[in-house]
């Protein structure tokens, strides 16, 4: 465990350390970190993500893959990414550019161990947190080991958490 900092000084250069760390992170792809900008925009219309998805050909692809899924019910129907972004939502497109823009997506690129199971648990424990404090959350979500979504996540943790109030 860590120890407490102590003055400004060893906070100063806690920070300085930090800031120095997060300009070496390697964005796989920046064009993803462009759509995480448009789709956080209170104002952005699926036209706009869209246009920021269709920077990226791989990204878009992606896209249209997932929308024209049977998941969706719109197998062949969706002819633009606009459209896919219309279909599959803004949160979906979240998601997925959040697992483009750090690489995860790709099988090849190395994963921190556990990475899954962890992200898992997070996300099933944000869901409890939420519905404690009245947050609405999604009811429909991609299915849970798409290779399209979290490759390699057959090894997550099935366990479900419960809540007692």
């Amino acid at each position: 465990m860590a120890e407490p900092v102590r003055d400004e000084a060893q906070a100063a250069k806690i920070l300085a350390e930090l800031h120095k760390m997060l300009d070496s992170v390697i964005i796989a792809r920046p064009a993803a970190v462009r759509v995480l900008a448009v789709v956080d925009d209170r104002n952005a219309s699926a036209q706009k993500v869209a246009g920021a998805i269709e920077a990226d050909p791989d990204f878009s692809a992606q896209i249209m893959r997932l929308a024209n899924s049977a998941y969706y019910g719109m197998s062949g129907k969706i002819g633009n990414v606009g459209f896919g972004v219309a279909v599959i939502g803004f949160s979906a497109v979240r998601s997925l550019a959040a697992l483009n823009a750090t690489g995860l997506d790709q099988p090849d690129r190395p994963k921190p161990d556990g990475f899954w199971q962890h992200a898992a648990a997070s996300a099933a424990g944000c869901a409890v947190v939420a519905s404690r404090y009245g947050i609405v959350v999604a009811t429909r979500s991609p299915p849970a080991c798409s290779t399209t979504w979290a490759p390699r996540c057959s090894t997550a943790s099935t366990a479900t958490p419960t809540s007692s109030s």
